[in-house]
């Protein structure tokens, strides 16, 4: 598997995952939120079970999303500071 880190293909995977998953995971997720938000009176509408379900499950993914998030961003700069390194342009 260390080989493939050296791949140009590797690194473009690795962008394209940063990339995708902040759209489809976190930007669409604010997005859901607002629109969420200007429907509260809908939500109230609804039965308390679904309002429960409504309002615990998609914090708790958003959550989960930024944590995995966080580490796909931990890999990318750790793979993008391990390309300039080989380079010799790390200042620090």
């Amino acid at each position: 598997m260390q080989g493939w880190r050296s791949a140009r293909i590797y690194k473009v995977n690795g962008v394209c995952l940063f990339v995708s998953w902040l759209f489809a995971r976190i930007i669409l997720f604010v997005w859901f939120f607002k629109h969420m938000w200007d429907h509260r009176p809908d939500i109230a509408d609804l039965r308390t079970d679904v309002q429960c379900l409504v309002l615990t499950v998609p914090p708790l993914l958003f959550i989960l999303n930024v944590f995995w998030f966080g580490k796909i961003v931990k890999g990318l700069v750790k793979l993008l500071r391990g390309q300039l390194a080989k380079v010799g342009h790390l200042c620090c």
